[in-house]
């Protein structure tokens, strides 16, 4: 049932994206290109991760994904699959109260295992996603490294700076 909720939503956000995208400055429009050229290069992987991060908003990423190109059967299936796993920490809370108001520490090896693989996939996802968008950033002259990345393509490699002839 939640997978058909998601694939409402990526319709109706589907529905208005060309002109909310329309809308866009130009210099954020190219941003914007260049992202949505990444999420959709990385196939697979970004939407599942995001499905598989339990501290991701399920609304935020649904239109996160939505405004993006990713296919909908892509967007179904990662939807379906990584639903199951980041699910289980929520019904392991129930089980770690009942436990804690019972004894304490906890001794279930699964919710320690399930905490700590809902714990790695929120890592992963964060780096992934964010050095996806520092490069594609960087790439359209966005963002912190783009400064720098331009003044050293600006430089000709025969060009000497005037303080390498400074000898005092």
């Amino acid at each position: 049932l939640a997978v058909v909720g998601c694939y409402l939503c990526l319709v109706v956000t589907r529905c208005f994206r060309p002109g909310c995208i329309a809308r866009l400055p130009p210099h954020v429009h190219a941003t914007w290109n260049s992202l949505d050229a990444a999420v959709s290069r990385e196939g697979f992987t970004l939407p599942l991760l995001f499905r598989l991060t339990p501290v991701m908003p399920v609304v935020l990423s649904n239109v996160c994904l939505s405004l993006t190109s990713v296919d909908t059967w892509t967007f179904c299936w990662t939807t379906f699959v990584g639903f199951i796993p980041s699910s289980l920490p929520y019904a392991y809370t129930a089980v770690v109260g009942k436990e804690l108001m019972n004894e304490f520490p906890p001794r279930d090896p699964v919710l320690f295992t399930v905490t700590l693989l809902g714990l790695a996939a929120t890592l992963l996802a964060v780096y992934k996603i964010g050095s996806i968008a520092m490069a594609e950033l960087t790439k359209a002259g966005v963002g912190p490294g783009a400064a720098a990345s331009s003044a050293a393509s600006s430089e000709s490699p025969t060009q000497v700076k005037p303080s390498a002839l400074d000898l005092t």
